[in-house]
């Protein structure tokens, strides 16, 4: 069986600037420029990539920090954060989406302002096949 391979719970951006403020060679101003962003920008994305971390450490790849926030928000909204229950609603046809009208429907509720953006995201982090 060949060796699963690790997910990384970050962005590019966010895996460098939290390996450089972690490493505390550099102060923020210096990752900043080397970003072409500002300081407190690098302060946000450290923030954001610590946080990503603490929760796929807790949660694994039923972290919600995993999806995006559209996405987070359908799961925790309609009471299926994991992997698991999210692609059993999707199978079950409790979580659809309808292309004719563009939403996602929870339980033949359309949410609002969800996109197909999402129901791809959702659908990936479910482990069904990507969309196109």
């Amino acid at each position: 069986m060949p060796p699963t391979a690790t997910i990384n719970p970050l962005t590019e951006q966010e895996e460098m600037v939290f390996r450089l403020c972690e490493a505390g060679k550099l102060t923020r101003r210096e990752i900043a420029r080397q970003l072409e962003v500002s300081s407190t920008r690098v302060g946000q994305i450290y923030a954001a990539a610590k946080t990503k971390l603490q929760d796929f450490a807790e949660h694994g790849e039923d972290a919600l920090t995993l999806l995006p926030a559209r996405a987070r928000q359908v799961v925790v909204d309609c009471g299926i954060p994991s992997r698991m229950l999210t692609r059993s609603a999707i199978e079950s046809g409790r979580l659809t989406w309808h292309e004719g009208i563009g939403g996602i429907f929870w339980e033949d509720t359309m949410l609002p302002k969800m996109s197909r953006k999402t129901w791809s995201a959702l659908h990936a982090w479910a482990g069904h096949p990507t969309l196109k």
